[in-house]
């Protein structure tokens, strides 16, 4: 079992540092555009960017997700033919669908700026954008793939091409031209028509082995076809609904407020989001590996693990966490300026909502790889459903902080109800998978006394802002990391546990961690 061990280390962190220094980048792009656009055209941009966003996840059909799922089995199964195939009906039915939805939203695209964003302004970025959605379909294209073939170095290295080079194409954009905010729109196609191309290099070995594979028969290709399909059905909604959640707020945000309240949440937004770098790693690789284990009917180890996988997760999120909570508007000041600082309360609530979505992500992705898509869309689309309509209530009236709460009470229901699916999915195989709520809450716990020393050290000491951050958190976070050992909420057996990946962590410290843990 060591074996899946390492694949999980290896894999999580080259797609967690991969997905950190995308981040970074995109980051940059970010805090280059806010000293660059005003508050305004900054929040104009993003809201019809959110709006090409939500229309990738319809696009998608869940053929991706299918992709994904069915290549790690045929790989198992050696079926390369099937392999083959897969691939080029998904590639194809992609580009066929993404073309109507461009074709129909191009026609539409004066009435949709007038009457829903209300600013022409927004006509040419939506057209330009919708070019963008074309090779971004592509460039999912080949990270499903190679997702699904196992090659996180090169899924990884996907995130950071998308970032870097949509940021390079915009600095170089606004420096030879006027700072029109349809740059922002042609660097993100150029940043993403170069990825593809990259991605199509990565891929050409394999295309050409898979060209010398003979092709399936008729009824063994329709065989295929539905399989993909009947997977992606549900995956359908499970895609819409993740849309939902994902970017409903900032376009119900865009209908009933202002572009100007859009451009603050879309500040407070991706900062609570950087939350979700490790979840969203071990989400990339578990996929593959839980559809693997579960085919071959290893649900015993996918429980034990999983269980700690979860606290884990929890863990590490936790210091970042209590820096956004305790700090917001030295956070924003530094990343995006002072003209941004109001969307502080907002970055408060939606780190709270995201820490809470993390968890779930496990949950959810385990749901996929027990081949229960279905299952899985009821759950997330429970929580779209219930996230419109309270956006809907509470925007109108409080704003950006309505989005925040909204956040807040869709992803607690999102986590209640994928943990509560996932132990029953278990219970039918006859193990036991418990989720270590006692653990969770001993964290909770500690974060909450945590950030009262952080709060009070505020309080009492009157200083240098950058002096004042560093002794407060000094104390909340050396008092955290004390709190996990004394507590219990990591044991000997979770370091024995890590000790068995090929995490990059020195022997020497996972030695002390073991031995100030206990049993």
């Amino acid at each position: 079992m060591e074996n899946y061990f390492k694949r999980v280390g290896k894999g999580s962190v080259t797609i967690f540092l991969c997905i950190v220094l995308s981040g970074i980048f995109g980051y940059f792009l970010r805090m280059y555009l806010t000293r660059t656009v005003s508050v305004a055209e900054y929040g104009l941009f993003f809201a019809v960017f959110s709006l090409i966003a939500f229309l990738v996840s319809i696009i998608g059909l869940g053929l991706y997700s299918s992709l994904t799922k069915y290549l790690s089995e045929f790989i198992v199964t050696n079926e390369l033919k099937k392999i083959k195939y897969s691939l080029k009906f998904v590639f194809l039915a992609q580009l066929a669908i993404t073309m109507i939805f461009m074709l129909v939203i191009f026609f539409i695209s004066h009435d949709i700026a007038i009457y829903f964003f209300k600013s022409q302004a927004a006509e040419p970025i939506l057209n330009i954008l919708l070019v963008f959605l074309l090779v971004y379909t592509w460039m999912f294209f080949f990270r499903h793939a190679f997702q699904g073939m196992r090659r996180m170095l090169e899924l990884g290295f996907t995130f950071i091409l998308y970032s870097g080079l949509a940021l390079l194409f915009l600095i170089a954009l606004f420096s030879f031209s006027s700072s029109m905010i349809t740059n922002i729109a042609y660097a993100y196609v150029l940043g993403t028509a170069a990825t593809v191309i990259v991605c199509f290099i990565f891929f050409l070995k394999d295309l050409r082995q898979l060209g010398k594979i003979p092709s399936l028969s008729k009824k063994e290709k329709a065989v295929v076809r539905k399989s993909l399909i009947m997977f992606g059905i549900p995956v359908i909604f499970i895609g819409i609904a993740n849309s939902i959640l994902s970017n409903i707020d900032t376009l119900i945000i865009t209908y009933f407020r202002s572009t100007y309240e859009v451009g603050i949440y879309q500040t407070a937004l991706p900062t609570a989001q950087i939350l979700l770098y490790f979840s969203s790693a071990m989400t990339t690789i578990l996929f593959p590996i839980i559809t693997e284990l579960w085919t071959k009917k290893k649900y015993q180890f996918i429980s034990t693990n999983l269980s700690l996988l979860t606290k884990l997760t929890f863990l590490l999120i936790i210091p970042a966490a209590m820096l956004f909570i305790a700090f917001p508007e030295n956070v924003i000041n530094i990343l995006f300026g002072a003209d941004y600082i109001s969307g502080a309360f907002a970055l408060q609530l939606l780190t709270i909502s995201i820490a809470v979505f993390s968890i779930g992500m496990l949950f959810t992705i385990t749901l996929n790889g027990m081949n229960k898509p279905g299952l899985n869309a009821k759950i997330i689309g429970i929580a779209a459903v219930l996230n419109i309509i309270i956006n809907i209530f509470l925007v109108p009236i409080l704003g950006i902080i309505g989005a925040a709460i909204t956040a807040i009470i869709t992803f607690g229901l999102y986590f209640l109800l994928s943990s509560a699916c996932v132990i029953r999915e278990f219970k039918k195989k006859n193990i036991s998978f418990t989720v270590p709520y006692k653990e969770l809450a001993k964290i909770f716990a500690g974060v909450y006394i945590s950030l009262t020393i952080i709060f009070i050290t505020k309080i009492m000491l009157v200083s240098h802002p950058l002096i004042e951050l560093a002794a407060a958190l000094m104390l909340g976070v050396g008092f955290y990391i004390f709190w996990v050992f004394y507590a219990k909420c990591i044991t000997k057996n979770d370091i024995k546990t890590i000790k068995k990946t090929s995490l990059p962590i020195p022997a020497f410290i996972l030695d002390t961690l073991e031995r100030f843990a206990k049993n």
